[in-house]
């Protein structure tokens, strides 16, 4: 019986140390897409804040982002075009044009927005921030 238990916590050390491998592989390369799309992100017209990095099985990276103006579609639409080789850009641009366009509808009373942080991980999301 004792065995077993050995063999199990064998088994279960060596699934540890197999999540944390993947877990810090699948970060750095979260990192590595993002620094490649932060200087295109800003030509587009955004620039990310502060980052948030998420330590979990499916780990996550939270920028936060403020924009540099109004948004220009045909702006964001070229960027992408111009950069098909950079995986996360289109999606964070098109979540960056989606708040835009969400935060100009949203108006709440005594709150500004100002800023978004797009969940870049599974699954992916957008928070809009409003402050006083």
């Amino acid at each position: 019986m004792l065995d077993k238990f050995k063999s199990a916590k064998e088994k279960l050390s060596e699934g540890v140390e197999m999540f944390k491998e993947h877990t810090v592989e699948k970060l750095k390369e979260q990192l590595e897409q993002l620094s490649e799309a932060m200087p295109k992100v800003e030509e587009a017209g955004f620039r990310v804040m502060k980052l948030d990095v998420i330590l979990a099985p499916s780990p996550k990276l939270v920028p936060h982002f403020e924009h540099l103006g109004p948004p220009d579609q045909e702006r964001i639409d070229r960027v992408i075009a111009d950069n098909p080789d950079k995986k996360m850009l289109k999606p964070l641009l098109l979540a960056l044009a989606k708040s835009a366009q969400i935060h100009d509808a949203v108006k709440i009373k005594e709150l500004t927005f100002s800023a978004v942080a797009i969940s870049a991980g599974i699954p992916p999301g957008i928070k809009l921030v409003f402050t006083r």
